[in-house]
């Protein structure tokens, strides 16, 4: 083996130089979606993963407890799609905060029924427990931040995403902590995304910088030296 390839910061593997790059998407299987309309009373979140520990969807219910408990002038619906094995847990969460109508599962989605869901939603939501298996700050590059982004969704993270600058203004980056996440704090993000034609933004960038074509140059080109 002459070389690595990784999604890694490490230089070298078992002591074999690496070719660093970065997680991809092909932008042509997700299309953007049209920015869905805001009525002014709710802001719908969505979540789409095979749903494990590391998503920390929890730290989303018990933000939204904490959120509802106050008496908020805007309503958080958090819609999860896909299965996994943490969906009982979030599942039996919801039922012991009175949260049912606030945080609904669809199960498995696909075709017409993901593009409905994403038609209505307004922040794509991340990663929140990137953290509890190890993963660094800085050394992530997931699939859905990137999908996100080329359906032109506002995004949330619990971690940082080398992917995106540090003042991309459509991602709101919150700390890789255990704590509740702070759901006033991604109101007021969504609330002040500007400019309205930012669906177009986000795609644009997705197909500039966040493509398998993209980021696999840095492989091509290192065979293609002398």
């Amino acid at each position: 083996i002459d070389r690595i390839v990784t999604f890694s910061a490490e230089k070298e593997i078992f002591g074999i130089p690496t070719i660093l790059t970065d997680n991809g998407i092909d932008i042509e299987q997700f299309p953007m979606i049209p920015k869905a309309a805001f009525d002014g009373k709710t802001i719908h979140l969505f979540g789409l993963a095979n749903v494990q520990k590391w998503h920390g969807y929890d730290r989303i219910i018990e933000g939204l407890k904490l959120y509802y408990s106050e008496n908020p002038n805007v309503d958080v619906v958090f819609d999860i799609g896909g299965n996994g094995s943490e969906i009982s847990r979030l599942k039996e969460l919801v039922l012991l905060y009175g949260l049912t109508d606030k945080v609904v599962f669809h199960g498995f989605v696909s075709g017409e029924g993901l593009t409905a869901l994403f038609e209505q939603t307004h922040v794509g939501v991340g990663s929140f427990g990137m953290h509890r298996i190890g993963v660094a700050d800085g050394q992530t590059s997931t699939l859905k931040a990137r999908e996100y982004a080329a359906r032109g969704l506002p995004i949330v993270l619990g971690h940082q995403d080398r992917g995106f600058p540090g003042d991309f203004p459509y991602l709101l980056e919150l700390p890789a902590v255990e704590s509740p996440v702070n759901i006033q704090q991604i109101v007021d993000f969504y609330l002040n995304v500007r400019p309205s034609d930012y669906p177009q933004e986000m795609n644009a960038y997705a197909e500039q910088r966040l493509t398998w074509f993209v980021n696999f140059k840095p492989v091509v080109n290192a065979y293609r030296k002398p």
